[in-house]
C-alpha cells in the first residue's frame, strides 16, 4: 500500500525532471542561433563588420562564410541536462523495480555476464524474472502458450548454460543448485549447440548422487534426455531403489514425464506398482492416471491397477480408484465410482469422492450418492463430502432438500456448515 500511495509523487518527480532536462537540452543547442549575425565559431566574438573570415579576438579563420552563421552549441550544458534526464528515468522504473526488483530493468545479456562475477540472489533473480514469461518449462509439460526458449535468444541461452556451468561446481547451497538445474536444462534444450547440451545433461546426471535429496529429486526430472530415452528410463528406474523416499518419488515422475511424452516410460509404472514402498506404488498409479488423461488410454495397465484392490496401503487404494477412473471412459468408468462409492472401505470411498469431483456432466445417482456420504461413518469421508457438496447440480439438491434440511443440525461442523450453505440456497432458488 505504501508502495502504491508513491506511485503519484514518483510519476510527479519523474516529470518535472523530465521536462527541466529537455529545457535545459533545448536552451543549450538551440537557444543561441545566429539570426543574420557574423560570429566567430570559437569564441563567438561578432564579426559583422570583418572584412576576412579571421576572427579579430582569438584568430580563428572559418571555412567559410556559411560557418559564421552557426547556431551556438553549449556543449557542457547540454552534457549537465542529462542528469535530470537520468533522474527521470531512475525515477520511472521506480515502480517496476520496488515489484519486480532491479533485474527487471536489466538487460538479460548484462545479468548473465554478471553470473559470472557475482552469484548474489538479485542477479539470479533477475535472470529469473527474463525467463518467468512462460507457461512452464518445455520438459514439465506437453504444452505451452509461450516455449520457453523464446524467452532468450539461443546465444543467449549458450551464454547462460556456460555460466551456470562456471558456478554449480562450487555451488553448495541446496536451493541454489536446484535453480541451477532448471537452467542447466533450459540451455541445453534451447541452445543449440550439441555438445554444450551433453555437457549440460552431464552435470546434472552427476547431481543424481548428491547428498541433499531435494538437489538429487531436481536432478532426476530435469535430467531427462528424449533423444536418449532408454537410459533416462534406466536413470529414473535406478532411482526407484534408492534409500531416500523423497528421490524413489523423483524417479517415478520422471517416468511420468517420459510416458506423458513418448509413452515408453509406462511398462517402468507398472512394474513400479509392485514396489514395496507404500508411496512408490501410490505416484506410479497417479503417473499412470496422468498419462491416461494427457495422452490416451493405457489398456496395459487395467489388469495391475486392479490386482491392488486389496493393497496394505489405503492411500494406494484410493490412488487405485481415481486411476482406475482414468483408465476407464463413460459409463464404465461412472461404474467404477459409484461401486467405490458404496464400498465398506473408506479409502476406497474418498477415491470415488474425488473421481466424481472431477468428472461432469455427473450422473444424478452420483450426485445423490456423494449428498448420502455426507451423513458416513467415517470423518474423512465426511470432510471430502462436505467439499463437494457445493459443485452439485441445484436440480439433484432440490430433490434431496429434506436429507440436507436434517443435515443442517449434524454433529459434524463441516457437514453442519456445507449443508446450512446448500440449504439456503437451494430455498432462494424456490
Amino acid at each position: 500500500m505504501t508502495i502504491m500511495l508513491a506511485h503519484p509523487f514518483i510519476w510527479s518527480g519523474a516529470f518535472v525532471a523530465t521536462l527541466c532536462g529537455i529545457a535545459l537540452l533545448v536552451w543549450a543547442l538551440f537557444a543561441d542561433r545566429a539570426r543574420g549575425r557574423r560570429r566567430c565559431g570559437k569564441c563567438w566574438y561578432p564579426m559583422d563588420r570583418a572584412t576576412s573570415l579571421r576572427c579579430p579576438e582569438c584568430g580563428h579563420e572559418a571555412k567559410s562564410d556559411r560557418a559564421l552563421y552557426r547556431t551556438r552549441r553549449r556543449r557542457k550544458w547540454a552534457a549537465v541536462s542529462l542528469l535530470p534526464l537520468l533522474l527521470a528515468a531512475f525515477l520511472a522504473v521506480q515502480p517496476k523495480v520496488q515489484r519486480d526488483g532491479w533485474g527487471s530493468v536489466m538487460p538479460a545479456t548484462v545479468l548473465i555476464l554478471l553470473l559470472r562475477l557475482d552469484d548474489r540472489q538479485s542477479v539470479l533473480d533477475g535472470i529469473e524474472y527474463h525467463l518467468n514469461e512462460t507457461q512452464g518449462h518445455p520438459l514439465m509439460t506437453l504444452s505451452w502458450s509461450v516455449p520457453m526458449e523464446d524467452n532468450l535468444w539461443q546465444w543467449q541461452w549458450r551464454w547462460l548454460a556456460r555460466s551456470v556451468l562456471m558456478r554449480i561446481e562450487d555451488e553448495e547451497r541446496g536451493p541454489r543448485r536446484t535453480t541451477y538445474h532448471s537452467w542447466l536444462s533450459l540451455g541445453a534444450y534451447a541452445g543449440g549447440d550439441a555438445a554444450l547440451r551433453q555437457t549440460c545433461m552431464d552435470a546434472l546426471v552427476r547431481d543424481l548422487a548428491h547428498p541433499d535429496g531435494n538437489v538429487r529429486r531436481s536432478a532426476a526430472v530435469l535430467s531427462i534426455d528424449y533423444e536418449d530415452v532408454e537410459n533416462s528410463i534406466g536413470r529414473a528406474v535406478e532411482l526407484l531403489d534408492h534409500d531416500d523416499a523423497r528421490t524413489r518419488v523423483a524417479g517415478v515422475m520422471s517416468l511420468r514425464l517420459i510416458a506423458q511424452r513418448t509413452r515408453r516410460g509406462v511398462p517402468a509404472l507398472i512394474d513400479a506398482l509392485q514396489h514395496e514402498d507404500a508411496a512408490v506404488r501410490r505416484q506410479a498409479l497417479w503417473a499412470i492416471g496422468a498419462t491416461a488423461r494427457s495422452s490416451g488410454p493405457v489398456p496395459e495397465a487395467f489388469d495391475p491397477v486392479y490386482a491392488l484392490e486389496h493393497d496394505e496401503d489405503g492411500d494406494v487404494r484410493y490412488q487405485r480408484i481415481m486411476t482406475l477412473a482414468d483408465l476407464l471412459s463413460g459409463d464404465e468408468a461412472w461404474y467404477t465410482i459409484d461401486s467405490a462409492l458404496r464400498h465398506e472401505d473408506p479409502h476406497v470411498r474418498r477415491g470415488g469422492l474425488y473421481a466424481a469431483y472431477e468428472r461432469h456432466p455427473r450422473p444424478s445417482h452420483v450426485s445423490v450418492r456423494l449428498i448420502e456420504l455426507l451423513d458416513d461413518p467415517d470423518a474423512t469421508v465426511r470432510r471430502h463430502a462436505s467439499g463437494i457438496l457445493e459443485y452439485i447440480d441445484d436440480d439433484v439438491l432440490m430433490e434431496q432438500a429434506d436429507l440436507l434440511k436434517s443435515l443442517v443440525s449434524h454433529d459434524d461442523p463441516d457437514v453442519r456448515r456445507a449443508a446450512a450453505v446448500v440449504w439456503y440456497r437451494i430455498r432462494g432458488a424456490e
